[in-house]
């Protein structure tokens, strides 16, 4: 799974302001790949499971998300200079998605 590829995806969903990809740890395939999605603010309505419904009618179901949360349209997600999302930032997603603490989309 290539994240760069399912972010790209996303933002072509017409409700996604911007969108990141991380591996989280999966007992049954080793790892997932986890979106935290930012919406267009005309758009807060969309759900996760639309997201991820648009996601499985464009990808392999192995590349497909198994969650979409959505980061808090107050500001952009964090990203690096090249921009992907920042390295920095990665660790402490993880944590907030493994305490539940991302609101859903």
């Amino acid at each position: 799974m290539y994240p760069a590829e399912i972010e790209n995806l996303l933002a072509r969903h017409p409700a996604v302001l911007e969108a990141a990809i991380i591996g989280v740890a999966d007992e049954k395939w080793g790892e997932v790949g986890h979106a935290f999605v930012q919406l267009r603010p005309e758009a807060a309505s969309v759900s996760a499971a639309e997201v991820i419904q648009f996601c499985r009618a464009h990808l392999a179901g192995y590349k497909t998300p198994v969650m979409s949360r959505s980061w808090p349209n107050s500001r952009a997600l964090p990203r690096a200079r090249l921009g992907s999302m920042s390295s920095s930032q990665r660790p402490q997603a993880r944590r907030a998605r493994l305490e539940g603490k991302e609101r859903e989309a």
